[in-house]
């Protein structure tokens, strides 16, 4: 008998996301994609609930925290609070240990208390938010990489996203900033799926909902919510002339006003409703462009070390980079080609 360390009634929610992707396999073989991904959603929403009730206390690090500020914001969520009554002296610029918690922005932690208003205070719920966002990102991940490439290729992305182990691991809270990064990770993936949708129909609702997902990006993880923007304006200097370049920088300015108008109103807020905070954690922010804070140091090569824990070694060496250049390659459409570049460089 295998010995392990899950429940029966994890092993068998586990055996039935086997099913439900030997399915997805089954359909997606028979050409019949639409069945293939309701089964391929449906096997990476079990795996994430399944991560979800995995620990049943909260992970350092930072989940005790986001879990503890979205607690207090039951009582207000425009005034986010770790100490909620703090009895002795604190440093307003220690994020660990102070009273009113801006250091991170707030979207993700209101996600959490509207869980936590409709199904209770636990560890199951407050990692729900992210159980459902990382599984429709299976939809999203299909969908751009239908739009760039074709069907086939957009399906193996989904694939292997829905059964990374990373990104499974990620609902769990165990992951360092855990519920804020994978809220992020959803919206810019959404703004940049509008940027795309748009690109192939222009229509203008497309601007707005790219507007709308990068807006609510900010407010998960500051000014990197713009990254859709990278992309954009790469493609526009360059693969348009004349007056198709002033017509996408209009469009551009619009899509900016709706981001600006759903990120701005916090930030102003935050000004003058807790100015001493505000102003230290905005200067903070703007620190990271140029130093590396509270203890990273890592060199150039660190984010091409993490793809070995986030992918799997072998899997980066013969599927990850072969594919990445074969995508490369079989991208028609040069609007598409520089914007995921220009994405791939600036992330």
């Amino acid at each position: 008998m295998i010995q392990t360390n899950f429940s029966d009634g994890q092993v068998l929610w586990i055996f039935l996301a086997f099913l439900s992707g030997l399915a997805a396999i089954i359909f997606f073989l028979r050409k019949k994609h639409g069945i293939s991904l309701v089964f391929l959603f449906s096997a990476g929403l079990i795996l994430r609930l399944v991560a979800a009730g995995l620990d049943p206390f909260l992970n350092t690090w930072d989940e005790q925290f986001h879990a503890l500020v979205a607690k207090n914001m039951l009582t207000n969520p425009f005034k986010p609070v770790l100490i909620s009554q703090p009895v002795l002296d604190y440093n307003f610029k220690d994020w660990q240990a102070n009273h009113i918690w801006l250091h991170k922005q707030p979207w993700f932690l209101w996600q959490i208390v509207l869980f936590f208003k409709l199904f209770g205070v636990n560890e199951f719920v407050l990692r729900l938010p992210t159980a459902i966002m990382m599984a429709l990102m299976t939809g999203v991940i299909y969908r751009i990489g239908k739009r760039v490439s074709n069907a086939e290729i957009a399906w193996y992305g989904a694939f292997l996203y829905t059964f990374s182990f990373y990104f499974v691991h990620f609902v769990s809270g165990a992951v360092h900033t855990d519920h804020n990064d994978a809220a992020f990770i959803f919206y810019v993936s959404l703004s940049i799926f509008s940027y795309f949708e748009y690109v192939h129909t222009k229509k203008r609702r497309w601007l707005i909902f790219l507007g709308i997902f990068s807006g609510i990006a900010i407010l998960n993880k500051w000014l990197v919510g713009l990254l859709v923007y990278s992309g954009w304006m790469a493609s526009v200097f360059m693969n348009s002339r004349g007056k198709e370049k002033n017509y996408e920088f209009r469009n551009m300015a619009f899509s900016l006003a709706i981001t600006i108008a759903i990120a701005l109103p916090w930030q102003l807020y935050i000004w003058f409703a807790f100015p001493l905070e505000s102003r230290f954690e905005f200067l903070f922010n703007g620190q990271h462009f140029f130093e590396s804070l509270e203890g990273h140091r890592e060199n150039f090569w660190y984010h091409f070390y993490l793809l070995g824990e986030q992918y799997g070694g072998l899997i980066i060496l013969f599927i990850i980079l072969p594919g990445f250049f074969y995508l490369i390659k079989s991208i028609r459409n040069e609007k598409y080609k520089v914007s995921l570049l220009a994405y791939i460089q600036n992330s």
